[in-house]
């Protein structure tokens, strides 16, 4: 019988050697817990932040702006969060920021996010202009048309126009007839769409060019061609503007050299 229970206190023993220590796992997971929510505290909405706001407001005391600076400046960045981060640390909405920069018009895309304890980040991506758009527009490389408050004078750039939402179709078009013109030394300096979806443009050198509504890479491509001819036979004229809509031809509009001389004469 002292045998039968030496053995039992034996594996007794043993067994509680095998099992792993409670009290020893207690603070690794604690720790664990703790990290975790910590995370989820940081990337919750503010709504989620309930936790957030018994520790404190926690006020951003910086406020750091990251750009290349053409048309905007940092003051006017701040300018624009700093009503929404009035809310500290862990209650401020970075969406809502963002959102309120983007609806700027040099403003192309922005990135808001907190640094702990108590700097805001904020990076902002300008518009960058390719042509001047109607009166007082801009158009980007996509195609997206923009108006700023105080629109700059970009020198330049073309200038562009068309019904609304044609942005993308009249910057392709643009970007087609100045291939088509660069060997000839010509750059278009106006192109313009109108309602009933018709073309016009403008020449660097003043000339202007009907175009009409269909076949207009081939009327170009007929006037490229034929220009180099134009100019060794104008006697002295200019070219004033030419309409290549008809089907096999062009009409060419001179400027009268005797009512320039004339209009000269007047003058002095």
């Amino acid at each position: 019988m002292r045998r039968k229970g030496r053995k039992n206190r034996n594996r007794y023993r043993q067994a509680s050697r095998a099992r792993p220590p409670r009290r020893r796992m207690v603070p690794v997971v604690a720790l664990l817990a703790l990290v975790a929510g910590g995370a989820g505290l940081y990337h919750a909405k503010p709504w989620q932040w309930e936790v957030g706001a018994q520790l404190g407001h926690y006020p951003f005391r910086h406020i750091k702006v990251a750009s290349t600076f053409r048309h905007l400046d940092a003051a006017a960045i701040r300018r624009i969060a700093a009503p929404f981060a009035r809310e500290g640390f862990f209650l401020t909405d970075v969406e809502r920021i963002q959102e309120a920069l983007l609806e700027q018009p040099w403003i192309a895309d922005a990135a808001v996010r907190r640094e702990w304890p108590d700097v805001l980040h904020i990076t902002v991506v300008e518009e960058t202009a390719v042509a001047r758009w109607g009166e007082d527009g801009c158009l980007n490389a996509r195609g997206q048309v923009f108006t700023p408050e105080h629109p700059p004078a970009l020198p330049g750039l073309p200038r562009l126009d068309g019904p609304r939402g044609s942005g993308a179709l009249v910057l392709a078009r643009y970007r087609d007839i100045s291939e088509r013109t660069r060997p000839l030394g010509l750059k278009v300096a106006a192109l313009s769409l109108d309602e009933r979806r018709s073309w016009r443009l403008t020449l660097d050198n003043g000339i202007r060019l009907a175009l009409g509504k269909d076949q207009v890479g081939a009327r170009i491509q007929r006037f490229t061609a034929a220009y180099p001819q134009l100019l060794k036979s104008n006697g002295g004229r200019e070219i004033v503007e030419v309409d290549l809509r008809y089907a096999n031809g062009f009409v060419v509009r001179w400027r009268d050299v005797a009512s320039v001389d004339n209009n000269k004469a007047r003058m002095s």
